[in-house]
């Protein structure tokens, strides 16, 4: 019985615990999945890719095109880090960004 309480409890400090603001990244990518028709992306569409916390992944890929690029806990664009096709992406996680395999 005290496992069933301490469940409810927790069940109800969790119902009431305020929602957190979305994230840039977020919002981003909630507008871009409002674009979606029938459960699957708009062919062409880029949706950004958030990790856990809200913030924009270091990698990002546009899936139809190929290119990958690193962005900034910001979500912009680091420059010369875009990959074309084909082209292994950077490791965006090095301050020095180097190519590595996939």
């Amino acid at each position: 019985a005290s496992v069933i309480m301490l469940i409810l409890l927790m069940y109800q400090f969790n119902k009431y615990q305020p929602e957190r603001p979305k994230t840039s990244c977020e919002r981003h990518k909630e507008r871009a999945e409002a674009t979606i028709s029938g459960g699957y992306p708009i062919a062409g569409a880029y949706v950004p890719q958030c990790d856990a916390d809200g913030h924009y992944i270091p990698l990002q890929c546009y899936d139809s095109t190929g290119h990958c690029w690193c962005v900034d806990r910001n979500g912009q664009e680091r420059s010369g880090t875009r990959t074309p096709p084909g082209t292994p992406p950077k490791d965006c996680d090095k301050s020095g960004i180097t190519s590595y395999q996939l």
